[in-house]
């Protein structure tokens, strides 16, 4: 698989997996607990997998390579936290850790200029904009789980970040995959 075709795929596994995820926070589908970590897991596992084969794309420790990475990692965070048999206080905070990670490396790219980066073309503002996006869903979820530590109800406030991260992650991969196509058509 070349770099394009891998990054095409990754983009489209991280935003169904981030669309998974969205879901099992919805309040309207009134999953029970079982099933709705099932779909945290899934959905989780699938961003991990999806930023796992863009980073495998990027340049060598370049900063959107790390920031994949970290949000990978907090992807992983997310799944111990369901995974491993910790009371809820301790679940809950490992899970605001996880989508605190999954923030810091989405914001990352975006943030990171360097001189040479004189202006933006209209892709990578896109880009960026998905990237904005899903740290800003993270970051209601992590408050969401904030709430839940203090007793308080945070459900809509995750069930709309979650649709927040997964808007971004979607954003993210209808621009890869429209610069595909031009790829594919111009025949390179």
């Amino acid at each position: 698989m070349n770099d394009n075709t891998q990054e095409l795929f990754g983009s489209w596994i991280q935003a169904i997996g981030t669309l998974i995820d969205a879901s099992s926070s919805t309040p309207y589908y009134e999953l029970n607990e079982r099933s709705q970590s099932d779909l945290i897991i899934i959905g989780n596992v699938m961003q991990a997998t999806g930023n796992g084969l863009i980073v495998d794309t990027g340049e060598a420790f370049s900063i959107e390579q790390i920031g994949g990475a970290i949000e990978s990692l907090g992807n992983i965070t997310v799944v111990a936290a369901i995974l491993f048999e910790l009371d809820d206080k301790a679940e809950i905070e490992l899970t605001i850790k996880g989508h605190l990670l999954q923030a810091l490396g989405s914001l990352l790219p975006p943030f990171y200029l360097t001189g040479d980066d004189k202006a933006f073309d209209k892709d990578e503002m896109l880009l960026n904009l998905g990237s904005i996006l899903q740290a800003i869903g993270s970051i209601m979820q992590a408050w969401a789980g904030f709430q839940a530590l203090h007793a308080k109800d945070g459900e809509k406030i995750d069930s709309l970040g979650g649709w927040i991260q997964a808007s971004g992650a979607v954003l993210q991969a209808l621009v890869v995959s429209k610069n595909q196509f031009e790829f594919d058509r111009e025949g390179k």
